[in-house]
């Protein structure tokens, strides 16, 4: 079947869904469920629950939280609202960090890897404190068997061992930075890529992850170290792999999941209004306010 007719017969099934949301909803949160709900139908991943969270913090990027939870600051929906490709890439990166599991390094694991370091160091310079009264006793002695001053050899003993620990804690320090980058380098590349796949699919154009990550450029928080930011290579890096990829082959997927899955996802406004969650597939019906 040609993919315009595809497109036709999905579009009748969820315009009643729709229309209902549209009522029900705040612009905000009708914008973000039209967009999590056709990237979860046309991703087959609408076997679980979604939640999005609107953030009154402000920052420009989108996170994932606990289980299949997107954090969306609104002052990024403000932004984006002329862009929805822009803000279905946030979304669909968000869902592929929790497909994929990433466990970014964010600030209180970078505060417990560094305490382990300064736990690992703090062993070595008490050995190294042994290391120099035993070097001390026996300079002591010598001193005392030759009547010679040997009070300049234990300072260059003392400063050696203790450049030693400062190198060795400088060394862990760049290890763990180098670590931490190679980590986020790896998990914001597949998010990137897969976003593509993700937009492709629910029939968006794959370039409005450029707009998101030029935007979010703009946040010195987005980067995993602002002294040396990764998104200028990213977007240049995306732009290679789109140019690479055809999105023709993922479009023919998510009509064919779309239409198979049927009408729209179900939702509901949780938290007093905090929250939206878009229901799995054959979920519970609209109930527009929802308390747990």
């Amino acid at each position: 079947m040609p993919l315009d007719v595809m497109a036709q017969q999905v579009n009748k099934k969820q315009d009643l869904i729709y229309s209902q949301a549209k009522k029900e909803l705040n612009d905000d949160y009708y914008v973000l469920y039209r967009i999590v709900d056709k990237l979860a139908r046309s991703n087959d991943t609408a076997s679980t629950s979604w939640r999005v969270r609107l953030s009154e913090k402000y920052a420009l990027n989108g996170f994932a939280d606990e289980a299949n939870l997107i954090i969306v600051p609104k002052a990024a929906v403000e932004q984006l609202s002329g862009n929805p490709d822009a803000l279905a890439c946030m979304v669909g990166r968000e869902i592929s960090h929790h497909i994929r599991k990433h466990q970014a390094v964010g600030p209180t694991e970078k505060i417990a890897l560094k305490r382990q370091i300064q736990e690992e160091v703090a062993s070595q310079l008490k050995a190294n404190e042994g290391s120099k009264r035993g070097w001390g006793m026996g300079l002591g002695l010598l001193g005392g068997l030759t009547g010679v001053s040997t009070s300049g050899i234990q300072g260059a003993i003392n400063t050696s061992t203790d450049n030693a620990s400062a190198k060795m804690i400088a060394e862990k320090e760049a290890e763990l930075n180098k670590r931490i980058a190679d980590t986020s380098s790896r998990i914001e590349k597949e998010a990137d890529e897969d976003a593509f796949i993700y937009l492709s699919r629910a029939g968006r154009d794959p370039k409005g992850c450029i707009v998101y990550l030029d935007f979010i450029s703009r946040d010195p928080s987005a980067e995993a170290d602002p002294s040396n930011p990764q998104i200028p290579g990213r977007i240049q890096a995306y732009r290679d792999f789109i140019n690479r990829e055809s999105s023709e082959k993922f479009k023919k997927e998510g009509l064919s999941n779309l239409s198979r899955l049927g009408q729209s996802l179900n939702y509901k406004v949780t938290d007093n209004g905090a929250s939206l969650r878009i229901e799995a597939y054959g979920g519970s019906t609209n109930s527009k306010i929802e308390n747990f």
